[in-house]
C-alpha cells in the first residue's frame, strides 16, 4: 500500500504550515489524547497485501510527543518535536482504518503521515506499553463513533422521535369483569 494519488490529494487538501508554531490555532480544536513517550520508525515498502510487520521497524526516526485533536471532521495525530514543532501529521476522516493499520503486534502501527516537505509516506508507530497503545486504538474508535452519532443526528434533524416501543406509564383502560371468576375455583372440600 504505497502512496497513491487519492491519498496525497486527501493529505495536501489541508495546507498545513509547518513554520507555525503549534500555540497559534485559528480554528477550534478538540484534545482528545496526548502521549510523551512514542516512538516513530522509517518503514520499508510494503512487501505483502498484510502490510508491515512489527519486525520491520528498526530505522527509528522521532521519540517524543503524539498529540490527537480533532477539527470539525477531521482528527489531527501530530508528532512534536520537542521545540514544539511539527515533525510529521497524519490526518484522518472517520474511516480511520484507511490511514491507520494494525501490524502483528497490539503496540506496533503503520499510520500515513506527511512529512514537513508535504509528502504522504507510511511510518511505524510503536508505543512502549500497552495501555497507550490502548488508549490510541480508543481514540480512534470514539472519533468515529461520535462522527457517526452526529451525522445520524443531522439526518434526523426535523423529524420527530418516534420510540420503538411504548414504554409510558399512562393510564391504561380497566377490563371490567362482569362475572365472578372465583366461582370456578373449588375451596376446600366442596
Amino acid at each position: 500500500m504505497e502512496s497513491n494519488k487519492e491519498d496525497d490529494s486527501h493529505m495536501k487538501q489541508f495546507n498545513i504550515d509547518y513554520t507555525k508554531d503549534m500555540e497559534k490555532e485559528e480554528e477550534f480544536e478538540i484534545l482528545k489524547l496526548k502521549d510523551q513517550n512514542v516512538h516513530v520508525f522509517e518503514l520499508p515498502p510494503m512487501s505483502s497485501a498484510k502490510g508491515h510487520v512489527a519486525s520491520e521497524f528498526q530505522k527509528l526516526i522521532f521519540k517524543g510527543t503524539m498529540k490527537m485533536t480533532v477539527k470539525g471532521d477531521y482528527m489531527f495525530i501530530y508528532f512534536l518535536n520537542p521545540n514544539n514543532t511539527i515533525f510529521i501529521v497524519s490526518i484522518v476522516d472517520y474511516n480511520y482504518e484507511k490511514y491507520i493499520l494494525p501490524t502483528d503486534s497490539s503496540r506496533y502501527f503503520s499510520i500515513k503521515a506527511m512529512n514537513p516537505e508535504g509528502v504522504a509516506n507510511w511510518y511505524g508507530l510503536a508505543f512502549k506499553q500497552r495501555n497507550p497503545a490502548f488508549d490510541f486504538k480508543k481514540t480512534l474508535m470514539d472519533f468515529k463513533e461520535q462522527y457517526l452519532f452526529e451525522k445520524k443526528l443531522k439526518e434526523n434533524e426535523g423529524k420527530e422521535y418516534q420510540p420503538k416501543y411504548d414504554f409510558s406509564l399512562g393510564v391504561k383502560k380497566k377490563q371490567e369483569n362482569k362475572t365472578n371468576n372465583l366461582s370456578k375455583f373449588k375451596f376446600g372440600n366442596k
